[in-house]
């Protein structure tokens, strides 16, 4: 019975870290819907300059905004098979186990992302499945084999995902 509420504890507290996550993303994505650089009042019917930050979606954002979206889906019906009170116990703990999984699939993006991130890309996004990882970086260029490798080692170590599962793609602005 105490493993069980324990289990309860620590499911609850990784979807509501997730819920945290996707709702900070949000805030993110809205806080600068295009704001006046110039600092003159504007009559009414005069053009005036706003920046062009929110203007185009972008494309990083909207990925992990799906990812997220997808996964909070997922875990939703997870967390209602394993509430069921009529599911059946090999059922529910199946159900568990996913929902920790997920939880655990996403702090491993969230960390891998942060670090790629350090290592001089303007931004990035990462999707791992049980036993693979595609990563998408901006960048003006190609990716070096010197930048492949940064990313390569910095998946395999969070993720522990092999190094010939590892997909690396270029997205230029």
């Amino acid at each position: 019975m105490r493993a069980l509420k324990k289990k309860q504890v620590v499911l609850t507290a990784l979807v509501a870290m997730i819920g945290l996550a996707g709702y900070f993303n949000w805030m993110y994505e809205n806080s600068d819907n295009g704001s006046v650089t110039d600092s003159d009042e504007v009559a009414l019917g005069e053009a005036r300059l706003v920046s062009g930050t929110n203007i185009k979606e972008d494309y990083f954002q909207k990925s992990r905004l799906e990812r997220d979206t997808g996964r909070s889906k997922a875990i939703e019906n997870l967390k209602t098979v394993s509430e069921n009170p009529d599911s059946d116990p090999e059922t529910k703990k199946e159900a568990e186990e996913k929902l920790i999984e997920m939880a655990g699939r996403t702090e491993k993006e969230a960390a891998a992302e942060g670090e790629i991130c350090a290592k001089g890309f303007s931004d990035c996004v990462v999707y791992l499945s049980d036993s693979s990882a595609s990563v998408i970086v901006q960048s003006d260029s190609d990716i070096t084999g010197s930048d492949a490798a940064k990313i390569q080692e910095i998946v395999i170590r969070i993720a522990g995902v092999d190094g010939s599962e590892i997909s690396i793609s270029s997205y230029k602005k």
